[in-house]
């Protein structure tokens, strides 16, 4: 049983993670570089403008798009203050579209 359960998450965030990537693919924004895996829970993305982090991650907060600062999970020698990440792991399709277009918007 356990397995076969495993066996179907990693098919729903494979599928989401696609979908993400198909998205991404579609909607150019020079001021990100994303790192989308194949499969799992995170995804991230870098910002490559001057655009303060601090700035995006609250104002993406308050748009119910939660960023963590990304301290909290780098090692002190190798923090990217640019680098964020998102989770798929509790949201369909249609949040997955809906959120990357408020981040987009929000990042220009």
């Amino acid at each position: 049983m356990f397995n076969s359960h495993i066996k179907k998450l990693r098919k729903i965030y494979s599928e989401r993670m696609s979908y993400l990537n198909e998205l991404i693919k579609n909607s150019y924004n020079s001021n990100i570089i994303w790192h989308v895996p194949n499969s799992g829970f995170f995804a991230s993305f870098e910002i490559t403008s001057g655009i303060n982090t601090k700035d995006i991650i609250q104002r993406l907060n308050a748009k119910n798009i939660l960023l963590e600062n990304p301290k909290i999970f780098c090692l002190n020698n190798y923090i990217n203050n640019n680098l964020l990440r998102l989770s798929i792991s509790s949201v369909n399709n249609h949040e997955i579209k809906k959120g990357v277009s408020i981040l987009l918007n929000e990042i220009y």
